[in-house]
């Protein structure tokens, strides 16, 4: 791969995605490529206006959604002593009653942030001690531990969690191992040796793969959930765009950054397509329904990234995703505008003064106060057909195909998670669930 115009980047970065910006300025509604991932409901979900089915106490103002089983929602919050002294506090509350069903604490360990990734679908709480390198196994509907591993020989600097299985990469400084097992029993999926140097790996998943890669070194190596290897390289590495495809970039030691030059490959490393001259994830919110992505010249591509059109109006948007034949965009942090999918003609458009009571965005407030103007994904999801916005102190449902606003309800605070017929709103220190259908 020839060696091009260069994006610089710090030296142990965690991530090839933090080191990339977004594909836009504006805000960026569908979040970023370090999001977990959220479990998108059934198209159409989100038709009606829903019911509150209950409210209770935050258990604490820093709680942060693991994942949600098919009977509890579980947070976690860090205590407040310093690392590696530094705890875990473990909650489980009842999707369908909000009952605060069980609490654990967990001393010298970390069960969330910096442990890995939790997939829509895991059942299983990982928790790492900073000490004794033991990892602990925590029952989400319970708390109960039930199991406990010795880190140092089992998994080692990078983990996801899907079900009950974890998958991992432990390094060495003559190979990496990336294994996937039973985060109860221990047994062993699959176990495969690389043979590279270095001392770190990343491990990621798109629910049919698993790679391992390093994100200061050029290589990587893909294999299905069966451990069959489907791709391997030494010259360059890669990691998954959420799309059964994974985007490739080579990394200059020497100079310690990232060219330009990146390509697209399918799973088994077929060529598909070049990537362009930024890096980064394509953003787009709720991507298990979205047939299209946006690259940095503002081109609307199709999933096997031919152009369809080109967005001209590239100042301040990002694109949400599409809705049937309609590719829908936020603008200007003022508008939601849809247009036809395949020519770019303007179908609807939609101004925020339909979401805001005040008629306008908030500026210069507290946040923690008022959530008005919560950024991110805390304002707007989808079910593939309607967009959920919240504002603060509304929550709205909009056709993504037709640009109606088919409901309005007065909730305050923020969309917390998604699960099944729920969604989750956090606001003034409670938890509100609302229940669609």
């Amino acid at each position: 791969m020839a060696l091009t115009k260069k994006v610089a980047i710090a030296a142990g970065t965690a991530g090839v995605v933090a080191a990339v910006g977004a594909v836009a300025a504006g805000l960026a509604f569908g979040g970023s490529g370090d999001d977990a991932k959220w479990p998108n409901p059934n198209p159409g979900t989100y038709a009606e206006e829903p019911t509150e089915a209950w409210s209770t106490q935050l258990p604490d103002p820093k709680a942060q959604v693991l994942f949600s089983t098919d009977s509890h929602l579980v947070l976690s919050v860090r205590s407040e002593t310093g690392a590696p002294e530094q705890g875990t506090k473990l909650f489980g509350i009842k999707i369908d009653t909000g009952w605060m069903d069980w609490e654990r604490t967990l001393a010298v360990s970390n069960c969330g942030e910096g442990i890995g990734r939790y997939e829509p679908g895991s059942s299983l709480v990982v928790c790492q001690d900073n000490r004794s390198k033991v990892i602990s196994v925590v029952d989400p509907d319970n708390g109960s531990v039930i199991a406990s591993h010795d880190f140092d020989q089992i998994y080692k600097a990078d983990l996801i969690v899907d079900g009950e299985t974890i998958y991992s990469c432990r390094a060495t400084d003559h190979a990496v191992t990336l294994q996937a097992g039973s985060g109860i029993s221990l047994d062993s999926k699959f176990s495969i040796n690389i043979p590279v140097s270095g001392g770190s790996c990343q491990v990621d998943y798109d629910g049919t793969h698993v790679s391992a890669y390093s994100n200061m070194d050029n290589w990587v190596t893909v294999a299905d959930l069966e451990g069959n290897i489907t791709h391997q390289s030494f010259s360059t590495s890669a990691t998954f765009l959420g799309d059964g495809t994974l985007m490739t970039y080579y990394f200059d030691k020497d100079e310690k950054e990232l060219t330009d030059e990146f390509t697209i490959i399918d799973a088994n490393g077929i060529y598909l397509r070049d990537r362009g001259d930024t890096p980064g994830k394509f953003l787009v919110l709720g991507r298990e329904h979205s047939e299209v992505s946006v690259d940095e010249n503002g081109n609307i591509r199709d999933r096997n990234g031919e152009i369809l059109w080109n967005y001209s109006n590239r100042d301040d948007y990002l694109v949400v995703g599409s809705f049937d034949d309609v590719v829908v965009m936020h603008e200007d942090e003022t508008r939601l505008r849809g247009y036809e999918l395949t020519t770019g003609t303007p179908r609807w458009a939609t101004s925020f003064t339909e979401f805001y009571p005040k008629g306008i965005i908030p500026e210069g407030i507290d946040l923690m106060n008022d959530f008005s103007a919560i950024p991110g994904r805390w304002r707007l999801r989808t079910d593939g057909d309607f967009l959920i916005i919240a504002t603060g102190e509304l929550v709205s449902g909009l056709d993504g195909r037709t640009g109606e606003v088919a409901w309005k309800k007065p909730v305050r605070g923020w969309i917390f998670q998604q699960h099944r017929e729920y969604v989750f709103m956090v606001g003034d220190s409670r938890i509100r669930a609302l229940r669609f259908g």
